[in-house]
Order: C-alpha cells, then sequence, then structure tokens
C-alpha cells in the first residue's frame, strides 16, 4: 500500500455536465459530443494533463476524433479491457453496456480482435439494463432493485450461452452490481476500475524509471 499521499497518483478530473448525451448521440436522437469532447480534453491538456481518459464507455466511439483533434494522448478504455478478457484466458464474455455502445460496435470489435467472442442480452433484457442504468443516475439504491434486475440479466445470458464472464461496461451498471455478492460461476469485469488501475500504473511506472 502507499505509505503516504504523495504516493497517490495526482489528477486532474473536469467533470463537464455540458457535454451533449453519448448515448443519445450515439443513437442519433440529440447532436454528437464530438466538439465538447474536444474542448475538455484541450482544457485538461492546458491544465498539465499528459493523458486523458473519458469515465463514460460510449464516449470512447469518438476517442479517434478528439484525440486528432485535440494531439492529446486518449487511453483506450477499451482495448484495455479486451486484453484483460483475453489474457484472462476467457475465449467468450458477456457485455453489459447502452445501446449507444453496442450500436457502434466498437467495443465488440475490440474484444473480437483479441480473440475475444462477445455475447450481448436480448432486446427485452437491454430494457432492463438501460432501465437500470436510468435508475442510478436518479439516485435509486441498487439495492432497491437494480442489483436484481441486472444479475436475472446475467443469469440468462448464463444460461443460453454457459459465458464464464461478464464486463461491466457502464458506470451505472458497475455501481449497481458492484453491490451484488461475488458469485463463483462468474467473474465480472469493472471498465472502469481497469482503467484506475491503468492510470495509477502509468503514473507510478513514468515516475519508477
Amino acid at each position: 500500500g502507499f505509505l503516504a499521499d504523495s504516493y497517490h497518483t495526482p489528477l486532474l478530473v473536469f467533470n463537464n455536465p455540458q457535454i451533449p448525451n453519448n448515448n443519445r448521440g450515439a443513437l442519433g436522437l440529440g447532436p454528437l459530443p464530438v466538439d465538447a469532447l474536444t474542448d475538455t480534453t484541450l482544457a485538461l491538456s492546458k491544465a498539465g494533463a499528459g493523458a486523458v481518459a473519458f469515465a463514460c464507455t460510449t464516449a470512447y466511439n469518438w476517442k479517434d476524433d478528439v484525440s486528432r483533434r485535440s494531439g492529446v494522448d486518449i487511453i483506450d478504455l477499451l482495448e484495455l479491457v479486451a486484453q484483460k478478457v483475453a489474457s484472462d484466458g476467457l475465449e467468450q464474455v458477456g457485455l453489459l453496456d447502452v445501446d449507444g455502445t453496442h450500436l457502434s460496435g466498437r467495443f465488440r470489435d475490440c474484444l473480437e480482435r483479441n480473440g475475444v467472442k462477445v455475447v450481448l442480452p436480448k432486446e427485452n433484457e437491454q430494457k432492463t439494463v438501460m432501465g437500470v442504468v436510468a435508475d442510478v443516475k436518479m439516485g435509486v439504491n441498487p439495492a432497491d432493485g437494480p442489483v436484481d434486475d441486472l444479475i436475472k440479466v446475467v443469469d440468462q445470458l448464463i444460461e443460453r450461452h454457459s459465458i464464464p464472464g461478464v464486463i461491466l461496461g457502464c458506470t451505472e451498471i458497475a455501481i449497481a452490481l458492484g453491490s451484488a455478492e461475488s458469485r463463483p460461476q462468474i467473474k465480472y469485469f469493472d471498465s472502469l476500475s481497469l482503467l484506475a488501475d491503468e492510470i495509477i500504473c502509468r503514473f507510478h511506472g513514468e515516475n519508477d524509471e
């Protein structure tokens, strides 16, 4: 563990609620967030950030555009998760995420490039997932329903495909299932936890050289 606060990773956080809704943008139901993501990335860079990470998986639909326009290194969350799943030896995994991420296919394509087959919830199950995301955003306690709803979706994926793991590809999904009891028959991959690990490793790796 860390011996003192001085060993912690320095972070610049820009919580910008004016960025248009990533999911709606991906679905063609609202404005694209590329300009706002680029401006936010540039602001972090000018403040001293050496690299930028998006806390929203759907925002990675525009990672390449934002990186090209800003000239800033954006840590690739999708690739991090795909490499972790592959390195753990899983050949097939379930993916829980919002509609906009599924529609773009970027997460699925990234996993398949790493040799991992992806299975998705059925349409009615995906509606349940989106309902859970909305509930958690509104402050509903996961124990009051969302966690049980997600576990039912996971159980259906296991029953149909015998998957050994599930990717928690959205902040709200990770919050909901993070309160569930561990289950030996399934491994959860929390995408944002993997991203946080990468940020810490980057900083301490650079400073230990």
